[in-house]
């Protein structure tokens, strides 16, 4: 009987340790991910099994168990298939004279790919390219070009012996290489402007695998560290480190140390494709570090076929219980990273807070208050810890009432002219830097009211303001201890009414003389931000030390607003904060879903081109989990949890999109999909009356009023959406879900597959599909003739959820499914969705069973023509167009003749004058 291996394994000694034994030999494991129907939100995945412990080794709770302390609440779980690429040599072995191959890297068929990448200081000794390696060329040949990201294609069959080759400096250290293999693979490469290389494989054990490999690196020179981040390039998810060189000495006068650290992924792809070799250039000046063609090359690791199903923590792990009086067993139940997620329902801090917190500015902050206190407080908060609170004059003020600034909570608006607020700065070194928040009401202000001024010590300038002019225009005016002017500005044209802005002022002790700058970035209430405008000077003669406290408003500055009150020590301060101070405004929803998770350290992977993404309006207040579901609600893609690593993954809705099956089942095959299938038989996905809005902004309605699933035909079936978009994309969003909640089909919420029967039909290109399928593939289910409730068609369906239970001698898989129709969109040159022809064409005469020669009116659609052969549906009979005649008539009469192929699903039978002629590949416009 066929065995299906599936590996449990828990994290702790940082290491995998394999308790498939246990597992197995307990209870079934189960795995569940994904949705459990379309427009439900992302659900957290869970996976349960059972530790038999007839030795007491999972007896967690006993202090002489080897698990004791280590096999807890929040372990990590993963199960999977295959073997899970692993790091290989740390490279700490290298020498300048030895070959680095790892024997274990074989093609797995006639033709791979062999993706290098790599860094060379000019190294000394002898590298060694792997037998079967074919046209070693100078693959980075540019001498000015400190990294680059290149290809060889090989040939495992026929290809004989070695090349080497000899490089003189000092020390050779190279990333990754990584076998590329896949079903007829256009392969193209970025390294130079050479022409796409075709490289063709066909592989029955390893279908449509490819394994991709990445580089990053970092240099030691006047300006920076050698820190690499924890991922790999932009998208973070599912990547393996496989190699990282450590700090390097690099004998170049540009650079002194170098690293490099190196990351393997595995996807599928299926029919023509193509990979991209990713490069980046580093120029060091003149000369190089490139003294050779060619660099030293170390294999690190090879990539094994790997089926993750699922990366978990422990959520529930009760005590040890007997269950047959001779075995004993640990329940375990664990969650995804969605359930940690959840837990954390307070809203998170503000877009501004957020970026001024962040760890890059930490070692200049001096001094932080947001103003974002509640309208109960009774003095603003530091966010610097040790740093003492703003000292809020409350008669003074209105807490929590100005919420011009989409990437701030409310701040404080003043209600008098005297100081609103004052707060103490610490103790610091180096120049003054400041940063805040001020809006200024239409009516301005008094003349000579404060905006703000910096008390200092340790120079002959005591104070600075800013003070308000005539006509929204600013000052800057320096004084000593008894208040006398020292110096001041010209009067600065900003022309601040009626706007709100960051304002950054910058005093520089140079020499005998301070140097100043001021600088205003005003933000527009639609979320733009101007580029700005500021004023430098010098203040001659005249010493600055510290800043020791500040005072916001004050003279007659009722009305004022401000917020985000900082105070650092070096230019790197937050100053260019565009994006955060508009909220993130028109941010990609797959954008911002990266972008929470790198704030919130999570690990996070994107699917789709994030450049086409749907954009998104201003952050509001929301959770973390909020802000991730709002995103993929608005954005019209799927949030899930991956199967590769412990985080989050977010599908783009144009991802989805005129998809080619990721999997095509047989209805009724051994181990595929049995009889009966049956759809769900409700409503829950129609809508014909739509409305999109925006919270604090507008709202579109869009309605279905005749045809199918139409106002007409099942009366209003409406649906609201809160969608947060920009305010001239409402309507768009409530077209496209119109569409969705109108466009006929049946969601399938168990498509279940027998892993084990299809392992005795020896389908094992099939079950490989199957296990790497994932949230949004679509699947397919042809053989439907041999249904009798369901049309000759194959059945098409986008796969949302999955359910897996896996025993020692067999495993199946449920697929909650939803139709994949509503995803065929208009693509130019595309063989299916590249047409829009009229939906309001029907049939201009009576058809008999043969007719091949179809008169249509076309009503009020576009007229038909034909560049390519397509199909069409009347009556659920479907025919392909081989021509259409010209149009003839008058608008919206037109008619034509189309020439078509009947009957090519089976069906044979007449068609009445009036039948509707549809376009069986329908398109529409995506969102």
């Amino acid at each position: 009987m066929a065995r299906h291996h599936a590996t449990v394994e828990l994290r702790w000694d940082d290491q995998w340790n394999d308790v498939t034994g246990a597992a197995l030999d307990a209870a079934p494991i189960f795995v569940g991910r994904g949705q459990s129907a379309e427009g439900d939100q992302a659900q957290p995945g869970i996976a349960s099994f059972s530790l038999e412990t007839r030795d007491g080794t999972y007896a967690w709770r006993n202090p002489t168990s080897p698990t004791y302390g280590k096999l807890r609440r929040g372990t990590l779980c993963r199960i999977y298939d295959g073997t899970p690429p692993t790091p290989g040599d740390d490279n700490s072995s290298l020498s300048n004279t030895t070959s680095h191959v790892a024997p274990s890297l074989v093609s797995p068929t006639n033709q791979g790919l062999l993706v290098c990448a790599w860094a060379n200081p000019n190294p000394a000794g002898t590298y060694t390219l792997p037998v079967g390696m074919t046209a070693a060329t100078a693959l980075l040949s540019n001498a000015r070009s400190a990294f680059r990201a290149a290809y060889q294609a090989i040939a495992a069959t026929g290809a004989t012996g070695t090349r080497t080759a000899t490089a003189s400096a000092s020390q050779s250290f190279v990333a990754a290489s990584v076998i590329v293999n896949g079903d007829n693979l256009v392969v193209e490469h970025t390294a130079s402007a050479s022409a796409a290389n075709p490289l063709t494989t066909d592989s029955d054990t390893q279908p449509g695998w490819w394994a991709i490999v990445h580089t990053h690196y970092a240099w030691d020179s006047n300006r920076g560290d050698d820190q690499i981040p924890d991922f790999p390039f932009d998208d973070t998810g599912g990547w393996i480190q496989l190699a990282d060189t450590g700090t390097l000495v690099v004998n170049d006068a540009d650079a002194t140390n170098i690293r490099m650290k190196a990351w393997a992924k595995q996807i599928r792809v299926s029919g023509a494709c193509e990979i991209r070799v990713f490069g980046r250039d580093l120029d060091l000046g003149g000369s190089g570090l490139f003294g050779s063609p060619l660099s030293s090359l170390v294999v690190v690791s090879g990539v094994d076929p790997y089926y993750p199903k699922t990366h978990t923590r422990v959520t529930k792990l009760p005590a040890i219980r007997d269950v047959s009086g001779n075995k004993r067993v640990v329940p375990v139940v664990t969650a995804g990273a969605l359930k940690e997620i959840d837990r954390a329902r307070a809203p998170i801090r503000s877009a501004i807070y957020r970026t001024t917190m962040a760890a890059e500015f930490d070692s200049v902050r001096v001094a932080y208050w947001p103003c974002e206190d509640g309208s109960g407080s009774t003095q603003l908060a530091s966010a610097v810890p040790g740093v003492e609170p703003m000292t809020a004059f409350l008669d003074q003020l209105n807490l929590s009432s100005y919420t011009g600034f989409f990437g701030s909570a409310a701040l404080p608006t003043t209600k008098v002219g005297s100081v609103a607020a004052r707060g103490r700065v610490p103790h610091y070194t180096g120049g003054t830097y400041y940063r805040g928040l001020f809006a200024v009401p239409a009516a301005g202000i008094t003349d000579t009211a404060q905006l703000l001024s910096l008390y200092c010590t340790g120079g002959t300038i005591d104070r600075v303001k800013i003070q308000y002019a005539t006509t929204g225009d600013l000052q800057l005016r320096v004084f000593d201890s008894d208040g006398n002017l020292l110096d001041e500005s010209s009067v600065i044209d900003f022309n601040v009414d009626g706007t709100q802005f960051l304002l950054s002022i910058e005093m520089v002790q140079n020499g005998s003389n301070v140097d100043r700058l001021m600088f205003v970035r005003k933000v527009g209430l639609d979320g733009s931000v101007e580029p700005g405008a500021g004023s430098s000077g010098t203040f001659a003669g005249l010493t600055i030390g510290r800043v020791w406290h500040i005072d916001v408003a004050g003279g007659s500055s009722a009305g004022l607003s401000f917020g985000h009150q900082m105070i650092g020590n070096s230019q790197r301060l937050v100053f260019n904060i565009d994006r955060a101070l508009a909220g993130w405004a028109f941010e990609r929803a797959s954008d911002r879903i990266r972008r929470l998770c790198r704030e919130n350290n999570v690990q996070c992977e994107i699917i789709g081109d994030r450049e086409q993404d749907v954009r998104m309006g201003p952050e509001g207040s929301n959770s973390f989990g909020g802000h991730l579901r709002e995103c993929a609600a608005s954005g019209g893609g799927i949030l899930f949890e991956p199967k590769q690593f412990y985080g989050i993954a977010y599908r783009t809705l144009g991802s989805l999109y005129n998809q080619e099956p990721a999997a095509t089942y047989t209805y009724g095959d051994r181990g595929e999909i049995p009889p009966p299938v049956e759809p769900l038989p409700d409503d829950l996905l129609t809508n014909n009356v739509v409305t999109a809005s925006r919270s604090g902004g507008s709202s579109a309605t869009a309605a279905k009023l005749t045809g199918e699933l139409s106002v007409e035909e099942l009366g209003e079936q409406e649906a609201s959406f809160p969608v947060n978009a920009p305010d001239h994309a409402l309507p768009d969003h409530a077209m496209w879900r119109l569409h969705l909640g109108t466009t006929p089909g049946d969601r399938f919420p168990n498509l279940s597959l027998d892993i084990d029967a299809l392992a005795l039909a020896g389908k094992t290109a099939l079950i490989q599909a199957t296990d790497l399928l994932d949230v949004g593939s679509r699947v397919v289910v042809d053989g439907m003739a041999d249904a009798e409730d369901f049309a000759p068609e194959d059945l098409t369906q986008l796969a949302l959820g999955f359910s897996e239970e896996i025993r020692m001698q067999r495993r199946t898989i449920a697929l909650n499914t939803v139709p994949e129709a509503p995803y065929h969109v208009a693509e130019v040159a595309h063989a299916e969705y590249g047409i829009i022809q009229s939906d309001s064409a029907v049939t201009a005469e009576a058809l008999d069973t043969t007719e091949t020669g179809i008169n249509i009116t076309c009503g009020a659609g576009p007229d038909w023509d034909h560049e390519a052969n397509f199909d069409v549906i009347i009556g659920g009979e479907r025919m392909t167009v081989t021509a259409v005649a010209a149009m003839a008539g008058t608008f919206p009469n037109r008619t034509t003749t189309l020439t078509v192929i009947r009957s090519v699903n089976g069906i044979v039978k007449s068609h009445a004058t009036g039948a509707r002629v549809e376009t069986f590949h329908k398109s529409s416009i995506g969102l």
